[in-house]
Formats: structure tokens, sequence, C-alpha cells
């Protein structure tokens, strides 16, 4: 699975998911991680370990599940938001055995609108990953003396 913006998905906190018997949950990113411990203080506690740091957005969880599926993992619940509802319903039906729902909400907190954002030029070109050629000598130069500091 190659999801270059969330390193984390498959990282060592969800490689934990090796050592939980079952009754796994699902949940779409980081912040519902953070988050559901709060909710829980509220409405009580859900009976399952969190998957690492979420499964990296809604789109991902059908992925995360097939894996789950696949290891043998029988109790598995996965949340999403309430703009995901269909995807939830997409899920149950193709899991029958798991559980899928939506929370009454579109995110897990709520969030102040953010205004448009001008373009940042990254050191990466988008179309196609490559450095772009404006940067490769000064990066050269950079490396070069940060392996001389590390003695490499």
């Amino acid at each position: 699975m190659r999801n270059d913006n969330n390193p984390h998905i498959l990282g060592l906190l969800a490689q934990e998911i090796f050592f939980v018997e079952d009754n796994v949950l699902l949940v779409e990113g980081q912040e519902d991680v953070v988050f559901f411990k709060r909710v829980e203080a509220t409405v009580g506690r859900l009976n399952g370990t969190l998957f690492g740091w979420g499964v990296g957005g809604a789109d991902n969880m059908e992925r995360i599940a097939t894996v789950l599926k696949e290891l043998g993992f029988a109790k598995v619940v996965g949340i999403l938001d309430a703009n995901k509802t269909d995807v939830a319903r997409a899920l149950s039906a193709a899991f029958p055995n798991y559980h899928f729902f939506a929370i009454p909400a579109n995110d897990v907190r709520t969030k102040a609108a953010v205004t448009a954002k001008a373009e940042v030029k990254g050191l990466l070109n988008d179309a196609n990953d490559a450095v772009r050629p404006e940067y490769v000598d000064e990066l050269r130069r950079l490396f070069e003396a940060a392996n001389r500091f590390l003695g490499a």
C-alpha cells in the first residue's frame, strides 16, 4: 500500500495490532485517535484497541480492513465521519462480519474555516516526485556538509 503522505499508517504503533487478539477499532485519522478518548469520557468507552494513528483517511479503511480480515481478525469496528456515511455502508456490505458506522458529525472536532493559501513550492516536483533542478546543487552541498559532520 503506497501512501506517501501518511507513512505512519503501517508504522510502529500500527504494528502493535499484531499483538492484539481482536476488538480492533479503525478510525479515519490521527485526530480521531486523539479526540475519541475525549468522546469516550462523555459517552462511555469503546471496548477495543485503536489501530495505530488511524487508517490515513476514509479511503484507506477498506485496505486496512482487508488486511485485518486476511490476518483472521473477527471483531473489527470502523468509525467514519458523517460525510462518509456512504463509505460506511459500502464497507458494511463488503465486510458483513465487521461493524462500520458514521458518527453524527462531519468530523470528530469542530474546525475553523481555512482561508485559501498560496502555493508552496517544495523540493520535490509534484508531477514526478523528482527534486527540482534549481535545488540539486545546493542540496548536494548541504548533504555533504551534514555527512562530514556525521563522519560518514
